[in-house]
């Protein structure tokens, strides 16, 4: 599989930011930049490749991708440990698969001989109704 590259534009935030009084405690932008540079950022191509692999499209794992490192950097001051590769992993399964949810419909399946699929939920139908009445 090859690696995603960034373009251009997609580079690691930079611009500093005045601090900002959370809950009564003095946060400063730049640390929370710092901290998601130093503990997302790494793991960049294995979120993309989680995300193509669940979505299976590429433009639907950078749609994926953005969307879970913008949860990632607005959460950083949650992330506790040393497993930064498991909690941003977590952010873009759970990404994707509301993404998926939101985005797409339910397979549709296509069958030469409707009555075979007719008769299969006959018999479906019947066994689901012999296992209540267990």
């Amino acid at each position: 599989m090859a690696e995603y590259t960034f373009h251009p534009a997609q580079r690691a935030l930079e611009s500093p930011a005045p601090e900002k009084n959370i809950g009564g405690v003095e946060t400063n932008q730049n640390d929370n930049i710092a901290r998601f540079n130093a503990a997302v950022m790494p793991y960049l191509d294995d979120a993309y490749g989680l995300a193509r692999w669940i979505t299976g499209n590429s433009d639907d794992a950078e749609d994926v991708v953005q969307d879970s490192f913008l949860r990632a950097f607005r959460a950083i001051g949650d992330l506790y440990g040393d497993n930064a590769r498991a909690w941003v992993l977590t952010i873009v399964r759970r990404a994707a698969y509301q993404w998926l949810r939101k985005n797409r419909s339910v397979a549709l399946v296509f069958v030469d001989d409707l009555e075979s699929v007719t008769c299969l939920g006959r018999v479906v139908s019947r066994r689901s109704k012999r296992r209540r009445r267990r």
